[in-house]
């Protein structure tokens, strides 16, 4: 017989849906070939709250039309029964849907596949293989991303790098986000020797870029590397 490890996401939700969605470009390669590269993918859960059994769903009031977690005067009891009833008498409502907040990862190193479609939206392939980032070379030579590598020296920060390679200091959290792994949740924590990849910014989309302009504001009276 087989069955599913109690863990903690099983245990509060049981059967959900885990979804996936990814952020790119798609551009077009001539007829209907497609690049579509992702730089970000995002990963949040759905589930579903079905009314069924008899679990309590707190003191209603149907005069006041408020609903408390205790008993008091005016307020009767109402449990997934009721809601049910509710629903086929007047052909209205439904599950309640819930959505996790989404996880979103930036991709160190964005990676391309081709899909075939028309002039509009492409059509993606059914299961995209998606190569390893820590082995750019695995990409076809057409589509290889453009990635330096440099050692930090005194003086540096992040900002200046974004500068010298980016050509705007703002971008400097776009290094942070390829290199967070070596440089640790604290931009500020990057060490004299440090190795650092930098993808070249038409790697970017840009959504990212201005992304990265809205963030760097935030940390630059904080980001002297020591």
């Amino acid at each position: 017989m087989a069955s599913d490890p109690l863990d903690d996401l099983f245990g509060a939700l049981g059967d959900y849906n885990l979804r996936f969605v990814a952020e790119g470009r798609a551009e077009p390669q001539g007829g209907s070939d497609w690049l579509i590269t992702v730089e970000r993918v995002g990963i949040y859960v759905q589930d579903s709250f079905d009314f069924n059994g008899h679990q309590p769903l707190g003191f209603w009031n149907e005069v006041s039309r408020q609903v408390s977690k205790t008993p008091g005067f005016g307020y009767d009891l109402v449990d997934n029964g009721d809601y049910r009833d509710w629903r086929i008498a007047h052909s209205a409502g439904g599950d309640f849907i819930v959505f996790s907040d989404v996880k979103v990862i930036s991709q160190a190193t964005p990676w391309s596949f081709h899909a075939t479609g028309g002039t509009g939206t492409p059509t993606m392939p059914p299961t995209p293989t998606m190569p390893p980032t820590s082995s750019p070379s695995a990409l076809p030579p057409s589509i290889a991303p453009s990635v330096s590598e440099l050692t930090v020296r005194r003086g540096d920060t992040l900002s200046s790098l974004a500068q010298q390679h980016y050509g705007d200091w703002r971008l400097w959290p776009l290094i942070w986000d390829q290199n967070r792994t070596a440089i640790g949740p604290q931009p500020s924590a990057v060490s004299i020797g440090t190795r650092l990849r930098l993808a070249s910014l038409t790697s970017f989309s840009s959504v990212l870029i201005t992304d990265a302009r809205r963030r760097a504001p935030k940390w630059k009276n904080n980001e002297i590397i020591p």
